[in-house]
């Protein structure tokens, strides 16, 4: 079927249920897509349009030079594309909601007829973009300005590296939204698959000087001088794709999850050669690769699994790995693997999964939790017994595309597969790490907050990384020069556009590595390692560096307050904070009473928020034990959930940062952030909504609060207690409940008000 049938096909479904009117109106009556036969179709998206209403919903960030229905080679400034594609676009001309909306079949079938409507030859495409082009392929999304390279106007958005998130149910595509969905309606604790779209495009090298890609947090200077790989035609089946050649894209996919093996590599007496079966390499049941189907031309579709993580079996039997004394190894009851810093400022080398989960002990067949232990650490510590090992549905490889007919053409070089992660679930699936990591280093921060003090680490992107994909991956097709892999990038060369006009951020997980999590220390989604034994060779992304299995891993993020606050949830107010965290930074972005189970039943964790109980007189504050919660049982039992942390925006994100940050000044005498944060638990923090003592707090102090209020309790912790063990249950610990206050405070207001335990009435504090 030729490219303007199917548009056709599309537009003749699509014209009865509002589209037919709002694309007259977008062009004053100029564009009617309800044509009779796809040549006359053809004719009318060529036709020039004149101005474009760029006041309707959705087409406020259209191209401002867009003037046709479908320009060639150009799909931002393709009216019928942008209307397809954007998530904005949703309504009417009347303002209703549209009563149907495009496929992802629909909108590709747009998309390749905007690169097919008028050919090129291929002569010409290399020719245009110096002499060398490339067969590349990208992970890509159609996009609202502010989310875009340069955020000059809605457009195609690429990465060289695709982000698959692995999941518990099958995938669910939201048409609103033009994009998935994590949540699963019907199953609180399940975690929807979010698949990866690619495709393959004829690419030139472009430096950085001349180059649309997305800045990191502070920039970087050597990127004017890098090479990033700049889609300039979309490869498609047929004849309409390049003048004269009939192409057909083969495609074909790899992915590995080698964290087992990298585990016993990692131990001192390591059999030589490593084992290479399963489970310890796991090549088969992580992710399909997609054809042609309802996810579009290619997608990488992870497997559903049953569970995100799984006791490790062979033949019926459990795999074990044996724990080794280790001092090590008690501070977070977890076997630590050895990893190396290069250089003070840059990424640690994890060469073997940093963390391993240690906690089950295996004897005589028989499973033995060791969270039972009133002292776990010391016993992972003190090492001498097999521990299980777990297997979670991570993993990572590559997308290639091979054209048969373009293979030996002059002006080609090698093609260039696509780097792809399969990785764990984004628990903040509505905040994305850009718009953090841009407000991290913006003036939008009150001044005594700013340099650190919010958190110890930058939340960088993925997308900021300057490395190669891994290199070390079996058969690896990965070029070592190329460390803008997972960078951001748009169509054409770089200028300096007018400012767009705003447009909202759609609710949909992203699959490009902007909203991803940078490495440190080792990351979420990527971490790194390097090439040489010596560790002389070239540092790389790879996703074996992280915890094995990943949950061992999530706990730590999240006990750190929040390195990567778009996919780590704070738990500081959940577990007793001074049993097991390093680099204490208290409570940064903290989650509400119902998000972690103290008001309602469902913990993002699987872990109670903290409760006062009263004992011989005394209140105390009960909560769990760091050292003895285990998130990888919890996975295992599927317990985590994200029904209410996936309602969590960027932007009510940093309204809780800076709420917190506000709390715990106040708490300081409005004296420094840092080391107050550590003494203070807060207790208990919830939207004031509807709280009907805000009215009263606020006649009480003379001020009336603006911007969204939160109520926060807080209690004091002091500089290093530990508290004590619940009788005959250590996973719970018990604080001494000591000067208690309430406070309401916003991000918008720098004051608050405040009642200690002392006071019969609120006063205001004045902010920083």
């Amino acid at each position: 079927m030729a490219l303007i049938d199917e548009v056709h096909a599309a537009c003749t479904r699509l014209a009865p249920f509002g589209w037919r009117d709002l694309l007259l109106a977008a062009t004053g009556g100029k564009l009617d897509i309800l044509q009779p036969t796809p040549a006359a179709l053809n004719a009318a998206l060529q036709a020039p349009l004149g101005p474009i209403t760029r006041s309707l919903t959705g087409f406020e960030d259209f191209h401002l030079t867009g003037d046709r229905g479908i320009v060639p080679g150009v799909p931002a400034r393709s009216l019928l594309y942008h209307a397809f594609a954007s998530p904005n676009v949703v309504r009417g001309a009347d303002g209703m909601l549209l009563a149907a909306l495009p496929t992802v079949v629909e909108i590709e079938a747009v998309e390749n007829l905007v690169f097919g409507i008028a050919p090129p030859k291929l002569a010409s495409l290399v020719k245009a973009n110096g002499g060398t082009l490339a067969i590349a392929v990208f992970a890509i999304e159609y996009r609202p300005a502010p989310d875009c390279a340069d955020g000059a106007n809605a457009d195609l958005t690429f990465s060289r590296t695709g982000i698959a998130r692995v999941g518990t149910a099958r995938p669910r595509y939201l048409p609103a939204a033009r994009g998935y969905w994590p949540e699963d309606e019907n199953n609180a604790h399940a975690f929807r698959v979010i698949p990866a779209r690619f495709t393959a495009w004829l690419a030139a090298p472009v430096r950085g000087s001349r180059a649309r890609y997305m800045r990191g947090l502070d920039g970087d200077a050597g990127d004017t001088s890098r090479i990033f790989w700049i889609p300039v035609h979309k490869l498609f089946d047929g004849k309409e794709c390049l003048n004269g050649l009939d192409l057909n894209l083969e495609a074909a996919a790899r992915f590995f999850n080698i964290k087992l093996q990298r585990v016993i590599a990692s131990l001192p007496d390591a059999p030589t050669p490593l084992p290479s079966g399963f489970p310890f390499v796991v090549t088969d049941g992580l992710a399909e690769l997609v054809e042609d189907s309802e996810f579009g031309g290619i997608a990488v579709v992870p497997v559903v699994q049953k569970a995100l993580v799984v006791p490790a079996m062979l033949n019926g039997a459990p795999v074990t790995y044996p724990v080794l004394a280790r001092a090590n190894n008690k501070r977070f009851a977890t076997y630590e693997t050895p990893f190396v810093n290069l250089s003070p400022t840059g990424p640690e080398i994890h060469r073997f999964p940093a963390y391993v989960h240690a906690r089950t002990k295996v004897e005589n067949g028989a499973f033995i939790d060791l969270n039972n232990e009133q002292d776990v650490g010391a016993e992972v510590a003190k090492g001498g017994y097999n521990a299980l090992l777990y297997r979670d549905m991570t993993g990572e490889g590559w997308v290639s595309v091979d054209v048969p007919a373009l293979a030996g053409l002059p002006g080609l070089a090698t093609s260039r597969p696509a780097y792809c992660l399969l990785s764990a679930p984004d628990l903040f699936p509505s905040c994305g790490q850009r718009e953090l990591s841009r407000w991290a280093g913006s003036q939008d921060i009150p001044g005594p907050f700013r340099n650190g003090q919010l958190w110890g680490v930058p939340p960088r992107a993925l997308s900021d990384s300057r490395l190669p994909a891994n290199l070390q991956l079996p058969g690896s097709p990965f070029d070592p020069a190329e460390d803008t892999i997972a960078a951001v990038v748009g169509m054409g060369a770089a200028g300096s556009p007018p400012p767009a006009a705003r447009a909202f951020d759609p609710v949909r997980a992203s699959i490009l590595p902007d909203d991803a999590a940078g490495v440190f220390a080792p990351g979420w989604d990527a971490s790194v390692d390097i090439l040489g034994p010596d560790r002389t060779g070239t540092p790389h992304l790879a996703a074996y560096g992280l915890g094995s299995p990943f949950p061992e891993d999530a706990k730590l993020c999240a006990a750190l307050s929040s390195f990567w606050p778009a996919v780590s949830p704070d738990v500081y107010r959940t577990m007793s904070p001074h049993t097991g965290n390093v680099a204490l930074r208290g409570t940064v972005a903290p989650l509400t009473d119902a998000e972690i189970g103290q008001d309602g039943t469902l913990p993002w964790d699987g872990v109670r928020g903290p409760r006062v109980v009263r004992d011989n007189g005394q209140d105390f504050v009960e909560m769990a034990s760091f050292a003895h919660v285990d998130y990888v049982q919890n996975a295992e039992q599927n317990r985590f959930s994200i029904r209410l942390t996936s309602r969590v925006t960027a932007e009510e994100y940093k309204r809780r940062v800076l709420t917190a940050a506000r709390v715990h000044w106040v708490l300081s005498g409005g004296v420094d952030v840092w080391p107050t944060r550590t003494e203070w638990l807060l207790l208990s923090f919830t939207h004031a909504t509807g709280d009907k003592e805000l009215q009263k707090a606020q006649q009480q102090a003379g001020h009336v609060i603006f911007g969204d209020v939160y109520r926060v309790e807080a209690c004091f912790l002091g500089p290093a207690a530990s508290g004590t063990a619940v009788p005959g249950n250590p996973r719970l610990r018990r604080l001494p409940l000591l000067r208690r206050n309430l406070i309401y405070a916003s991000a918008q207001d720098p004051s608050a008000l405040r009642r200690s335990e002392n006071d019969l009435e609120f006063a205001r504090v004045p902010g920083e």
